[in-house]
């Protein structure tokens, strides 16, 4: 399959409709990179960066007329079809409609196509309906990843593409897995004198969407891959730290700037914003890793020192100098803003 049969168009396709056809099947894959299949991520990557390939060849006049004679296309010239080398046979009148078939008395919601049709007793539903109005067999079932309403039939979910039942598989897991995991919260915390565990305990066991979790830190090497860029927490995220906010405020400055700077080529942009903030995320990265360390330390004296210094937070004037000494003065001192004129102009 070559290019053009890839996009949907015509090899004498111009530009302008080349560049639709790119555009809306980039728009659909990119909406995919996120998908819960990690085999549906895979494919929207690939698809990406076919569709980059396929840009940078139908949108060069001289690397289109080669990859048209590459594939035996001779007779179109930047798109446009070559009258020398064409010609083509008068076209015949279209011939006239057929007149309107009447609706028989016989015709019934049956034919219609926006209908969940009952598989027991053959009556038409409305779409997205639980049970069937007239016999009550099920026709709609919650997807057990997205929870969304779908056809009881369904193999795989429309709205979020998942297996029906993988997704049931995995849910059934995590259900097991969150019970392990509020046993050991119950048993860590049972003995704790505090007046308010015992209900602390309780409503973790009723807890619906109970979260419990290690403390990691995500390193991502590249920050860009085709049209796509992260920022903030998505590229450099600082658990346990407080600076998640402030670093994807600098981030998206830098973003912004090197953007206008380079006029719209996202390429230049990108690889701009990466070599200038990088370095500074890295610092960062180390300290929020220092950070983690001395929040949840491995040791039974990391913790009884941790829990000694948050002591002295909570009195507000060692809390005021803390701030002081840490978050505001290291982001004024140890980066400074380049300053993008053309973002004023």
């Amino acid at each position: 399959m070559n290019y053009y049969e890839m996009l949907g168009v015509s090899p004498t396709a111009n530009t302008t409709e080349i560049e639709q056809a790119i555009d809306a099947r980039y728009n659909y894959w990119r909406a995919l990179v996120t998908h819960h299949d990690p085999n549906k991520v895979n494919q929207a990557n690939q698809e990406l960066q076919k569709l980059e390939t396929i840009r940078g060849t139908l949108m060069d006049a001289n690397k289109r007329a080669k990859y048209d004679a590459a594939i035996g296309i001779g007779n179109t010239i930047g798109g446009l079809v070559d009258p020398i080398a064409t010609t083509k046979p008068p076209i015949s009148p279209p011939s006239p409609p057929p007149p309107p078939r009447r609706r028989a008395a016989t015709d019934t919601a049956f034919q219609r196509t926006d209908v969940w049709e009952c598989s027991r007793c053959k009556t038409p539903n409305p779409p997205n309906t639980h049970f069937c109005e007239k016999c009550g067999n099920t026709l709609g079932k919650d997807c057990p990843n997205c929870a969304k309403l779908i056809k009881a039939a369904a193999t795989f979910c429309p709205h979020c593409g998942k297996n029906l039942a993988q997704a049931a598989h995995e849910k059934r897991v995590r259900a097991e897995e969150a019970e392990k995991q509020k046993q050991l919260f119950t048993d860590t915390f049972a003995n704790l004198q505090w007046e308010i565990m015992p209900q602390l305990l309780e409503q973790a066991k009723r807890s619906e969407d109970f979260y419990f979790d290690i403390a990691n830190l995500i390193e991502i090497d590249q920050w860009s891959k085709g049209r796509v860029v992260l920022v903030g927490d998505a590229g450099y995220p600082t658990p346990l730290t407080a600076w998640g906010v402030s670093l994807a405020l600098i981030g998206a400055y830098i973003l912004a700037g090197e953007l206008k700077t380079a006029g719209g080529d996202y390429r230049t942009a990108f690889e701009a914003y990466e070599r200038e903030f990088r370095p500074f995320v890295e610092q960062k990265t180390k300290e929020a890793r220092r950070t983690g360390l001395r929040l949840v330390p491995g040791s039974a004296l990391g913790l009884w020192m941790r829990n000694q210094v948050m002591k002295l937070f909570s009195i507000p004037a060692v809390s005021r100098l803390a701030a002081r000494m840490t978050y505001g003065r290291m982001f004024r001192e140890s980066f400074a803003l380049k300053d993008y004129e053309v973002l004023s102009s």
